[in-house]
């Protein structure tokens, strides 16, 4: 009889798992997207798709603010892509830490058209399977700070236009980015006019790249750390490394160590 039991206590934790998965609900009075991890009640979006269902009903649009509740740490999607995508009003995103990305693959369009979102502290992120960020900032125009200082790219074959149409950004702490395996990195860095400084390691490097067309199109500002400056004859990545100055000139600044 014990044993029955046990058994009952075992099949039932097991269809309670079977139940949990991941989901968000939309609060229409504060315009609010929340994710949870659970028993998903009626109504609320499901995570399972390609593509977030939040994105076909037009919700995007009204959101103003993010939330992940705590119980989404026990979640573990394989895609964020498009999660945010043209969220143009979105001006929070709260509890990030909770949103365990270590399973993800997918990150690409993830931010793109935040036009409202000022500062992202990134720092939680585990990207060590990514392999593709393209457009994952794309027009983001307010944004002024991004920090990135510990993702893993080593994964990542496709960064094009990840920081297109960022014009508020005036610096790129890149130091942990290896670029070893990333193929596509056209219009990487486009229009970001207000982009002063980009650093990063020597683990950034562009062997394998095949098409980084317009990676630095109208980077006007941009200096690198051995004071060279753009020129719009250099827009490739023929420019995307460690300054060397005019024997070696690059729009990035080598990681400074304590």
């Amino acid at each position: 009889m014990k044993r029955v039991l046990i058994l009952l206590v075992a099949i039932t934790a097991c269809i309670a798992a079977w139940a949990t998965e991941s989901y968000a609900i939309f609060t229409p009075n504060t315009t609010t997207l929340t994710f949870y991890f659970g028993d998903k009640p009626d109504g609320a979006y499901s995570l399972n798709g390609s593509f977030p269902e939040w994105q076909n009903d037009g919700t995007f649009a009204v959101v103003t603010r993010v939330v992940f509740d705590s119980s989404f740490a026990q979640a573990r999607p394989t895609s964020t892509a498009y999660w945010f995508y043209n969220m143009g009003n979105l001006t929070l995103i709260s509890n990030l830490n909770y949103l365990n990305t270590s399973s993800v693959i997918l990150m690409q369009n993830m931010f793109a058209g935040c036009k409202k979102l000022t500062g992202l502290d990134l720092s939680s992120f585990n990207t060590s399977q990514v392999s593709n960020m393209s457009w994952m900032f794309d027009n983001c125009s307010s944004l002024a700070s991004i920090y990135l200082n510990n993702f893993n790219t080593s994964q990542v074959t496709r960064m094009i236009s990840m920081f297109n149409g960022c014009e508020n950004l005036t610096s790129l702490d890149l130091s942990s980015f290896d670029t070893s395996n990333v193929t596509f990195m056209s219009s990487m860095f486009n229009n970001c006019s207000g982009l002063k400084t980009v650093t990063v390691s020597s683990a950034w490097n562009t062997s394998a790249v095949t098409n980084s067309q317009s990676m630095f199109y109208n980077c006007t500002s941009l200096v690198g750390g051995a004071g060279t400056t753009y020129s719009p004859s250099h827009t490739d990545a023929s420019y995307a490394h460690i300054d060397g100055g005019p024997s070696n000139p690059g729009y990035f600044t080598g990681e400074v160590y304590d």
